[in-house]
């Protein structure tokens, strides 16, 4: 199976890490998997080294919603499933789903903010939504009126190994990284 994970930056945040987490447990796992990136480079861009990370813009524009040819890509790579990690990959995509109706879309939710409208459109055209609490599931039925089984909850559940820890600003007790 093809898998694109879709992020527009890789700032040090928790999103970012659980889409290079992702990309690489995919990729162990024998499935093809792509990391689509709207920006290059990024805080955490050198643990990348080793996965197909794919920037959207040639250079750093410092536009986090500019995703240059985002549709084309999707269709050249052709993916069996699309994740959509991130706000602004997400308000993307709900037009994926419908312009490329092969691939297997699915949003994400990981955030208790307001949601941006074009997010709040892309929720009814993915085929499926995963959300990293309860409470994000019930907002979703709530007050974006999304069916509940259409919504998994997937609890966040990031382990950094010693030399992410080391690498990056956060510290161990932040990452929720398990003693040595």
């Amino acid at each position: 199976m093809k898998i694109l994970i879709v992020q527009d930056y890789l700032r040090s945040g928790g999103t970012e890490r659980q889409s290079i987490l992702l990309t690489r447990a995919f990729t162990e796992a024998g499935h093809p998997a792509t990391l689509l990136t709207f920006r290059p480079g990024g805080a955490l861009s050198h643990l990348c080294e080793d996965l197909d990370v794919r920037p959207l813009q040639p250079v750093d524009l410092h536009l986090d919603w500019f995703c240059p040819g985002l549709n084309a890509t999707v269709a050249r790579l052709r993916p069996h499933l699309v994740l959509c990690m991130g706000r602004m990959a997400n308000c993307y995509a709900g037009d994926l789903q419908i312009d490329h109706p092969d691939s297997t879309v699915i949003g994400t939710l990981r955030t208790g903010k307001p949601l941006p409208l074009l997010f709040r459109r892309s929720l009814k055209n993915v085929r499926h939504i995963v959300a990293n609490s309860h409470e994000a599931r019930a907002n979703l039925r709530h007050h974006h009126h999304v069916p509940s089984e259409k919504i998994t909850v997937i609890h966040n559940s990031l382990v950094f190994p010693a030399e992410v820890v080391a690498t990056t600003s956060a510290s161990r007790e932040t990452l929720r990284a398990p003693p040595e």
